[in-house]
């Protein structure tokens, strides 16, 4: 509170003052007291005895400490495992003319930040590459920041080393799987973090592997270096690696092939090329099979030939080898279906025949194959396909048809072919030729001739049934040579009956059936034409489909049957039906029976019987169809209506003589008649068809007697006695 001594003694006197004493001075501020006002106090010491001293308390005020925080730059790379920590340089400001910063060994008087931008705040998050602000904010009232220096933050790029590992490919093929690794990754990333695309390079010295490329690449080296990665956040050491190429292993087939005299061979078209069984891209890409191995051809003693366009016929051993421009790229394994001993060595090895050479003939052939009773003659002429002279060319015969190769073993015939059968003909021109292309096979087919028939009636094909058999027959004409004086030209043939259709009824076809069936009866028949057994010049002929059947119509004969008429009384037993043939005859053998009923026609009168009442009644003659009637035509006649050609059957009233008597015959004269008196008796006029009175059922009861069915001339009292005549009506 005593702002100097001077002031302070003004307070004494004369000679005393502050000097005199000692005060103590006391607060309850200290220096590590918080900004704020502290109560001060003053004591002096005992020496001041002459005076009555009044200590009055005073204020003392802590303000806040003026300082500059100076921050300092920071530098690190990209991952939050790299960040650095904040610091900053704290110094007291020249105005405040202290010396020091921050005192007491404050802490947490301010705080450092940097702003990384929306996203990046978290601790753990890795801050993208670029240059930031670190700022500063006061944390401590004891302290006025007068100034916060700002520095920066700068996030470098990150190291990434992205090795190659060493890989491997077959020569031809493309690489792949080469794989790579990674070191120096921000944590909590990999390569899905980075942009663009991982790729390789395989180079020797300034030239790229590619498939198939060059000449000894097996066992080769390429260096792969990886590129490709592009990011923000890193930069890229790429280290390279090794790519060994190793020989492709191929099979190389050599098959069986064959190919003609004369003609260009091509010993790699029987050939295949497969790897791992597979066929499609065994080579690499732009190699041929020429510079990858070599072929040759050996005989069987494995002497190796000029294979060309004029070696010879035979077979040949193909045997392959390596030694080729591109050999060495590839391990060669020669397969095939023979083998060969070349040199010592037993080879694998394809074959390779050379057949004869065809020629083209120009052959000159029969242009009927048909049986004509004559030799059929072959010739041809060579027109191309021969190298050097023109050979001649000459027909030979087989019997038979048969393939080139069956030939060797089989006899030629002796002359051109003439009867029916298969032939080969083929053409000799001689061993250096083949005329297989030209074979021939030829067929004589059976002459086809008409069946000539004739007959009993002069070739006509309709008969008229005379009850016996009439006849047909049939032949063919030989042709050529068969047509000789002996064979007198014809040859006849054998016919049967093969359908026969009576008139009216249905056709028999079946063999059983037909036996004993000959041309006789009324019907049709079909009659069929064979070679007859035994016929030797047969085998070369054969009939015409159309002519080998013949059809033939045995007619029914006309009769006329004229009915005789007939009658008979009521209740009598039909009396026999009776006609005559009035024209044509019936023949003998259909002859037999009764006129009524016989093997040619029946007479009917269906509705005459005993019972039939009285009336005329129709005769109807009809064809004995069970019988033999069939092979007639019949005309019936008769009185009847005329349309319907019937007899008539008249049946008349049955003849009854009736008695009628009274009583005991008599009546006393003067008495009436008493008609209840009047009985009847009947008896048949006419017995000699029997002598029955009433037929059918019927009873003389079932006469009706009227009253004045009795007329006699008596009168009661007026006729004088004697016989009287009594008439019946009933």
């Amino acid at each position: 509170g005593v702002d100097s001594v001077a002031d302070a003694q003004h307070q004494f006197v004369a000679g005393d003052g502050v000097a005199v004493t000692t005060f103590t001075y006391a607060t309850t501020a200290a220096s590590t007291s918080d900004k704020d006002t502290y109560s001060t106090s003053i004591n002096a010491n005992d020496s001041l005895t002459n005076y009555s001293i009044t200590y009055l308390t005073g204020e003392m005020t802590v303000n806040p400490r003026p300082i500059r925080v100076i921050i300092e730059n920071k530098e690190s790379e990209y991952g939050y495992d790299k960040l650095k920590a904040l610091t900053a340089q704290a110094e007291a400001t020249e105005e405040s003319g202290l010396t020091g910063g921050i005192v007491n060994e404050d802490e947490n008087v301010y705080s450092l930040s940097v702003d990384w931008g929306e996203g990046y705040d978290g601790e753990k998050t890795n801050k993208p590459v670029g240059i930031y602000t670190i700022s500063g904010e006061a944390l401590d009232g004891n302290y006025e920041i007068v100034e916060f220096v700002t520095a920066s933050y700068t996030v470098k790029e990150r190291t990434l080393t992205v090795t190659a590992q060493s890989n491997k490919v077959v020569y031809g093929d493309e690489v792949s799987g080469t794989q790579v690794v990674y070191s120096g990754f921000a944590p909590d990333e990999n390569e899905e973090k980075l942009d663009g695309t991982l790729s390789f390079t395989y180079l020797d010295e300034e030239t790229a592997y590619a498939p198939g490329y060059g000449v000894g690449n097996a066992g080769k080296t390429f260096t792969i270096k990886p590129g490709g990665y592009t990011s923000d956040n890193y930069t890229f050491i790429y280290n390279t690696a090794t790519l060994t190429v190793s020989a492709r292993e191929i099979t190389v087939t050599i098959g069986d092939a064959s190919s003609v005299y004369g003609n260009e061979k091509d010993l790699y078209g029987q050939v295949s090329v497969t790897r791992g069984g597979q066929e499609e891209n065994a080579l690499a890409a732009g190699d041929g099979m020429q510079e990858v191995f070599g072929l040759s051809a050996y005989d069987a003693k494995g002497t190796q030939a000029e294979f060309g366009t004029m070696t010879n016929v035979g077979t040949y051993y193909i045997v392959g080898s390596d030694g080729q421009l591109k050999s060495g790229n590839y391990i060669i394994r020669f397969e095939g279906s023979a083998s060969v001993t070349v040199g010592g060595e037993e080879e694998p090895a394809g074959t390779h025949t050379i057949t004869a050479r065809n020629l083209v003939l120009i052959a000159s052939i029969p242009s009927d194959n048909s049986y004509s009773g004559e030799a059929k003659k072959f010739s041809a002429t060579v027109d191309s396909g021969y190298v050097g002279e023109k050979p001649s060319v000459s027909a030979v015969y087989y019997a038979g048809h048969h393939d080139y190769s069956e030939l060797a073993g089989l006899e030629p015939m002796a002359s051109a072919p003439k009867d029916v059968g298969n032939y080969t003909i083929v053409f000799d021109a001689g061993s250096n030729y083949s005329t297989a292309a030209v074979i021939i096979h030829f067929e004589i087919i059976k002459a086809s001739v008409s069946v000539v028939w004739s007959t009993s009636g002069e070739g006509n094909s309709t008969f008229t049934y005379l009850g016996k058999e009439q006849t047909v027959s049939a032949h063919y004409e030989l042709l050529g040579e068969d047509a000789t004086e002996e064979n007198d030209g014809v040859k006849g043939l054998q016919i049967s009956i093969v359908s026969y259709t009576p008139y009216g009824g249905s056709a028999i076809t079946d063999g059983e059936s037909l036996s004993g069936v000959t041309f006789k009866d009324a019907g049709s028949y079909i009659f069929k034409a064979a070679f007859a057994e035994g016929d030797e010049l047969s085998k070369n002929y054969t009939l015409l489909e159309n002519t080998v059947e013949n059809t033939y119509t045995m007619d029914r004969a006309e009769i006329t049957v004229t009915i005789a008429n007939q009658t008979g009384e009521y209740g009598d037993a039909r009396k026999e039906l009776t006609a005559t043939v009035t024209s044509g005859e019936i023949f003998e053998a259909d002859k037999g029976g009764r006129p009524e009923s016989n093997p040619v026609y029946t007479l009917s009168a269906e509705k005459v019987t005993e019972e039939s009442s009285v009336g005329t009644y129709y005769i109807a003659g009809a064809t004995n169809s069970e019988g033999r009637g069939f092979n007639y035509d019949i005309k019936f006649l008769g009185d009847g209506e005329a349309s319907r050609n019937v007899a008539l059957y008249t049946v008349t009233a049955r003849v009854l003589i009736v008695t009628a008597e009274y009583g005991d015959g008599s009546i006393l004269y003067g008495e009436e008649i008493d008609t209840d008196l009047f009985s009847l008796t009947y008896e048949r006029r006419n017995t000699q068809y029997g002598e029955e009175t009433f037929v059918n059922g019927d009873q003389a009861s079932s006469v009706t007697v009227r009253p004045d069915a009795f007329v006699t001339s008596y009168r009661a009292g007026v006729t004088p006695a004697g016989p009287t005549p009594v008439a019946v009506t009933i």
